[in-house]
This record gives C-alpha cells, structure tokens and sequence, in this order.
C-alpha cells in the first residue's frame, strides 16, 4: 500500500522549520554575542547556567499564542498533563528551553525529590564503566554550544559523567551503552543538573530500559518493528531494501540516541524529544520508519546492495520537516499500534534465527569437508612422541602424494584447530554488530 499524501506535507506550511530564520542575526552578530555571553558566565557556577544561556534560544511570533497556553497549563497549581503532551505533540512542539526545562519534568509526571542519598562523586568514579563513560562524553564536543570556552565545557562535561554514572550507580542492573551519553546531554543542556536527573532515571527503567540490558538483543528485537511499519507505507520501499539485505542495523543509533546522535541541528533534537516524552516507549521506531518511507526516491535511486542503502540511511539530511514526519507517525501509530504489528515482528525474527542457524551450518559443513586429510595424519601420530609432526619421518606418516607438504598440513593442523574454537564460541554466544559510529 502506497502512503497517502498529505496535504500537510507541503513545505510552504511549515511555518516552524522557517521561524528559526526569520529573526536570528547574522552569523558575525551571533558569534559575538555568544562569546560575550560565555565570558560573563562563571564556570564555578555553570550548573546554575540555565540551558536558555547556552542555546540561545529565540522565541518567536509563530508561536506566542501557543507559548501563552503552555505557560498558563504550567502557572496551575494541578498541571493538566494530557494537554500539556498534546502540546508537547503539536506543530511547534514545547517552542523553547525556558518551558523545556519546566515541561519535560512533567511530561514525565514527575516531582521534585530529596537528594541526601546520592553517592558521593568518589563512589560514582569507581565504577565499573566509569572510563567508558568518560571516554564517550569526552567525544560529545559538538553537542555542546559552539563557542563554549574551554573551562566551560571541562565543567559540563564533567557533569554529563557523573549524571550517567549516578543513574547507572543507583541501578545496578542498568547497563551503560554507547549513545546514552547523547540523551543525557540533551536532558543537562535543557533542564539543568537535577531535574536531568530524575528525567534520565525514569527514562532508563521505562522508556530506555530494553536497551540497557547486559546484551543488545532486546534491542535488536525491537529494531524489526520498523520494517512491517515500512511496509505498510510503502510496500516498493520494503522489498528493495528485503531485497538488498540492509537489515536494521542502519536505525540503531536512532533509536538509541532517540536521533541525538544523527542529527546536525539542536532544533531538531529539542524537537523529538518533546514529541518522544509525550509519547509511548515505541514512539521513536515509528518515526524511524516515517523517515524511511519518507525518502523513497533517494531509495530507490541508489544501487540495491547493503553498503550503499546503509550509507544512505546512516545519514540523515538536515532539511528533513520533521513536522511533518511527526504527524505521519503519530497516524502509524494510531493505525497500526505495537499489539497489531506484534506477529508480523515475531515471524520476522523467526525467520532471521533461521536464516543464522542455516548460514551457520554451511559455513561448518565447508570447514567438515576439509578435515578428513588432517585426521587421518593426526590419527597416525604418536602421542608419545617427543618432536612435532612436522620433524616426523613424512615417508611414514604422510602419503606419499602429500609427502612434499609436511609443513602446511602441519599449520593446517592447527589452524582448523583454532577455527573449530572460535566457531563453538560463536554458537555459544551470538554477538550482534551493534556499533553505530
């Protein structure tokens, strides 16, 4: 089934992909009042710095009536959460930082707590995955604001490590994975040390919960959604890529970022993420299909092999109108929620088990046919015997036909022995490609 066309995915009604253009200043005037910013701030007191000061954020005319309303949900003293998330949802999302760092908490229902339990930063350092930690966030430079001085950024950085590793200290069954750094910046740049907190935990043990298992599989399980979301958009689509075997591989940093990781404009990601905690935990899979679909001609003009398709996806165009993708989602999902798809997802993975186990016994079938030779020249060896096979006697031990080629059977020997171990350790233990850099 073709997707329908919507009369809201003409551009010249996106109003709020244009709205960041019409007032900002030259690029001369902003780097010049970003560096003048920056060097008032004090770096002792950054966490104070609200995200407003980081980002600049400029709020504009477009949206001033649905700023007024999201500030009078907020002045209540009873927060009326379901219009807040329908806010959230809609054309514009929350608009600005100044009623992100309000709002997410909310979104979330949650509520200011005591924090005279937290580890001490010593406990936090000494956890097990405290250097990966580091070694990601010291990678997350351009998540941070441009022009940020150096002492600045140390700071932030500094308190982007000990928020993950608070999270992952206070659960001990969480598993840090590369790209939660990604999340948690986003949540410290826009609501500050505290709430980023409590945002981040409630994140881990609901919406993000899958992928901090010990193992990605849960993970990977739930990246096969996207294809009979696809499918139901465009079914062209779906069989070239079937067809090309790309798998999901390309939609793991997507996911596991929720896009923080793929996408070059704050905006954007501010924008998601808005939409996301307003939404289901599955919510972002279906935008990942939305944007698939949404590039079809792109698709369908590139060569039908797995490197090529996985180039194309793995990057993300910046002129995407995400406005637009969000109201196509939100109609997938309402369409075609998680309970409907579940056994389309389920037959899928069934038949990619298959698949592994079938490639698996190939590959042990060739290796088999190889091995008879080299037993029966290991079945004439004298286990008694001092010096290696390849010092024996080869007239004696080897057939003559072989007899010129002492030294390779014996390398031979070990190397099918070597590959026979490192073939039992991948049965016993499937690891998935889940790298996304």
């Amino acid at each position: 089934m073709e997707p329908e066309k919507d009369s809201d995915f003409d551009d010249s009604n996106n109003t709020h992909m244009e709205c960041y253009n019409d007032s900002t200043a030259s690029e001369s005037e902003r780097k010049s009042s970003e560096n003048k910013m920056f060097a008032d701030c004090n770096c002792d007191s950054i966490s104070d710095v609200t995200p407003s000061d980081l980002k600049f954020d400029k709020e504009t005319r477009n949206f001033s009536k649905k700023v007024k309303k999201i500030e009078h949900i907020l002045s209540k003293s009873v927060i009326n959460v379901k219009k807040l998330r329908a806010l959230a949802v809609s054309e514009g999302g929350l608009v600005n930082d100044k009623i992100r760092k309000t709002a997410w908490p909310l979104l979330l229902e949650l509520k200011p707590v005591d924090d005279a339990d937290s580890p001490t930063e010593e406990e936090l350092l000494r956890h097990p995955e405290h250097q990966q930690v580091v070694l990601d966030v010291n990678r997350s430079l351009k998540r941070f604001p441009p022009g940020i001085p150096l002492e600045q950024r140390l700071a932030l950085q500094n308190q982007l490590t000990l928020l993950i590793l608070k999270v992952v200290t206070a659960h001990p069954r969480l598993h840090y994975y590369q790209g939660y750094h990604d999340v948690a910046v986003t949540l410290l740049l826009v609501t500050g040390k505290e709430a980023s907190y409590q945002i981040l935990e409630k994140l881990s043990t609901h919406h993000l919960k899958d992928c901090m298992e010990p193992t990605m599989e849960k993970t990977y399980q739930l990246l096969n959604y996207i294809y009979p979301l696809i499918k139901y958009q465009n079914v062209a689509v779906y069989d070239y890529l079937e067809k090309s075997g790309l798998g999901t591989m390309f939609a793991l940093p997507w996911f596991l970022t929720w896009f923080g990781h793929s996408l070059n404009q704050y905006k954007d990601v501010v924008r998601l993420y808005d939409y996301f905690l307003a939404s289901e935990p599955l919510v972002p899979l279906y935008v990942c299909a939305v944007i698939v679909a949404f590039r079809s001609k792109e698709i369908l003009d590139t060569p039908c092999d797995m490197a090529n398709l996985h180039c194309l996806l793995s990057q993300i165009p910046d002129d995407l109108p995400f406005e637009k993708i969000l109201i196509r989602a939100s109609k997938l999902y309402k369409n075609y929620p998680p309970h409907i798809i579940e056994k389309d997802v389920q037959e899928r993975l069934r038949k990619e088990e298959d698949q592994r186990k079938h490639e698996f016994a190939l590959r042990q079938k060739r290796m088999n046919q190889n091995l008879p030779f080299v037993w029966r020249v290991i079945s004439h060896f004298d286990p008694n015997r001092r010096l290696p096979i390849w010092a024996a006697d080869h007239t004696r031990y080897i057939p003559p036909q072989f007899s010129g080629y002492r030294y390779l059977v014996a390398t031979a020997t070990v190397a099918v022995g070597i590959y026979a171990f490192y073939l039992k350790a991948v049965e016993a233990a499937p690891v998935w490609d889940m790298s996304y850099s």
